[in-house]
């Protein structure tokens, strides 16, 4: 069963640098670190057997299997025991009573007539282990360090192992860093990673095998998003066997269809797989509490902007259309002021600027008319939605009311004509700044833009007008010398 979030979509121009970050160590960790770890334990597992290594350590330890009550696995691999591909290396280096006893020369000890052969040959078996950056820094549930609690996060065992990992760390990852502080992000990653380690610990305290992979912290994010969107309603993706869909739940309805996937596993698979759902279970409560704790007494650095965005945009929608089904009803009246309310949620959106524009004109030259189309004049855009809007808005605006423009939004009103080629707008905007040639030093400059762009257009009648202009007005000014030029 797979179950991710599908409620937010990845925005470039706040890109989450520290979900990226993490997902480039763990790249960068097993491409440029482990990528030959498997070819190194091949290497040691060849030499153990080619050596006599096998024949003098695995007779021992198949006894120290019976004494431990093991007798499963002898049972099972007893008629291997001397072939190279059987697990009896790995399940040896992996129990930690046994390479206790045999590390500390309690079972091969100084008087053994083979103590110096063995000895010799066990330290390069030993030396092979330590080449390999998965097991020398994996956490081992039965000899942890501090180093492998964090180091062990970053350390997956195959190409698919850790694609799967950054994909659902990219899936999950970003929404929960651009819910909160960044720091605060990054520390709860890799205090969910240490506590899903913490869990997983005690029930393996005899072992030695390696336990590794960002899952463990990944589900810390997954507790962490199902308790900060709380009971808001997220769109996520769920795949059981061969059927899928999408479905719309409150947010924390997902930690516990997440958690009880995960003790499921653990109760019916743990045996068999080598996934760590005790790591996960972990991940998961560590999550919730540490996003519980958060909310509760550090919500100045959760953005609830973030949060409430889905909430905020069916809200905008809900109101965009009711405004625009009282205007298709002719209920100007009661639109109005639903544009307005809008514009103030969004003053960006182009739609809603529309409409507020148009029913302002029910009062021509009342302020809020003038405050409609200085709103859409002062768009940052230049796409060529925006444009045309900003034009046809101008258009109407000068021929219905009586023009309000400051000389910072007609300098800018100016550029963007010129550059969009929009030359009969261009052209009202130069009359009036001629009418108020005081306020507008800059007249000169613009004069010589358009005329350049008139010329290249073929309008060079037009231009020609302006040159008259210019020196009249401006006979010594440099832009009069330079239209002359490029009118000669």
């Amino acid at each position: 069963m797979l179950i991710i979030p599908f409620d937010k979509k990845l925005e470039w121009q706040n890109p989450p640098f520290v979900t990226l970050i993490l997902i480039a160590i763990n790249v960068v960790v097993y491409f440029s670190f482990q990528l030959h770890d498997d070819e190194k334990m091949a290497e040691a597992s060849h030499y153990y057997y080619r050596s006599g290594l096998a024949a003098i350590e695995l007779p021992l330890f198949k006894e120290a299997l019976i004494e431990q009550g093991d007798s499963e696995f002898v049972d099972e691999w007893q008629d291997s025991i001397k072939q190279e591909q059987s697990p009896w290396f790995f399940h040896m280096e992996t129990n930690k009573a046994f390479m206790q006893a045999l590390q500390n020369e309690q079972i091969i000890t100084p008087s053994d007539p083979i103590y110096a052969k063995w000895k010799s040959k066990r330290a390069h078996v030993n030396e092979i282990f330590k080449t390999s950056i998965t097991w020398t820094y994996s956490l081992k549930a039965g000899e942890p360090t501090p180093l492998s609690f964090i180091s062990h996060m970053f350390l997956h065992g195959s190409v698919s192992h850790l694609l799967g990992n950054m994909l659902f760390l990219l899936a999950v990852g970003f929404i929960v860093e651009l819910s909160m502080n960044r720091s605060l992000y990054l520390f709860s990653y890799l205090f969910t990673g240490i506590c899903s380690a913490l869990l997983y610990i005690p029930s393996a305290s005899n072992s030695l095998i390696p336990s590794l992979g960002a899952s463990g912290a990944i589900a810390g994010l997954m507790g962490m998003y199902a308790v900060l969107f709380n009971t808001r309603k997220v769109r996520f993706f769920y795949f059981i066997y061969v059927y899928f869909d999408y479905v719309k739940l409150p947010a924390i309805y997902l930690l516990a269809l997440w958690l009880g996937f995960q003790i499921y596993q653990q109760v019916e698979y743990s045996k068999y797989s080598n996934v760590n759902y005790l790591a996960h279970i972990g991940g998961l409560i560590s999550g919730a509490f540490i996003a519980f704790m958060i909310v509760k007494f550090q919500a100045k650095h959760i953005n609830q902007d973030y949060l409430n965005e889905s909430d905020n945009n069916e809200e905008f929608s809900r109101l965009l259309n009711q405004a625009k089904s009282f205007v298709h009803d002719l209920q100007f009246e009661k639109a109005a002021p639903l544009f307005a309310q809008l514009v103030e949620k969004r003053p960006q959106n182009r739609e809603a600027l529309f409409g507020y524009y148009k029913t302002s004109k029910l009062d021509v030259n009342s302020e809020a008319h003038h405050r409609a189309a200085t709103a859409i004049l002062s768009l940052t855009e230049r796409d060529a939605a925006t444009n045309q809007l900003v034009v046809d808005t101008f258009n109407d605006y000068f021929s219905t009311a009586k023009v309000k423009l400051t000389v910072s939004l007609v300098n800018k009103l100016i550029k963007r004509f010129i550059d969009a080629n929009a030359f009969s707008e261009a052209d009202k905007l130069i009359l009036f700044m001629r009418k108020h040639a005081d306020k507008f030093n800059q007249l000169p400059q613009y004069l010589l833009s358009v005329s350049n762009k008139l010329v290249r257009s073929g309008e060079r009648e037009q231009a020609i007008k302006y040159s008259q202009y210019l020196l009249s007005a401006y006979p010594t000014n440099k832009e009069t010398q330079l239209v002359k030029e490029l009118l000669a």
